[in-house]
């Protein structure tokens, strides 16, 4: 869907491929629907709903980006089926998203190896950089502080 006319009370939602299954539906888009008044900490179970869960053996965070910057983060903690959902900005009603279309961006921890995007710049060295980033979590939000053109792969 290029330019999909978006329905009063939904929104255009894409979503990263997970595999090679994946690939052939990309851009894995739907409409996804809201009431009138949601803000966007209940909207996030919705995009719950949306993005696959992945292996219990495997730390998975979705990033939902709006108008190219994360506005949120669910971290699926291993060994669950279920995320914690944290705002990377504040609580807002759903109708407010720029554009109303987000994008939701995959980032993994399978036994310790890092999908590539975050290895291509977690090495030894960062990490005694940065010894605050102790968690998946923190890692992820510090790659989106790095310059779009330092991210693996974005343009």
């Amino acid at each position: 869907m290029k330019n999909p006319v978006i329905p009063n009370n939904t929104v255009y939602a894409e979503r990263e491929s997970v595999c090679m299954g994946d690939d052939c539906t990309v851009p894995n888009a739907t409409l996804l629907k809201f009431e009138d008044g949601t803000m966007l900490s209940a909207f996030l179970k919705t995009v719950e709903k949306y993005v696959p869960h992945m292996s219990l053996k495997q730390h998975t965070i979705w990033v939902v980006e709006n108008d190219d910057r994360p506005i949120a983060f669910l971290d699926g903690e291993m060994g669950t089926d279920s995320y914690i959902e944290v705002l990377a900005i504040e609580d807002i009603p759903v109708k407010e998203l720029a554009d109303r279309r987000i994008y939701c961006r995959y980032f993994y921890d399978f036994q310790g190896y890092l999908n590539t995007e975050l290895s291509s710049f977690i090495n030894d060295e960062w990490k005694k950089a940065h010894p605050e980033c102790r968690t998946l979590l923190d890692c992820v939000k510090a790659y989106y502080d790095l310059p779009v053109s330092e991210r693996w792969g974005w343009s």
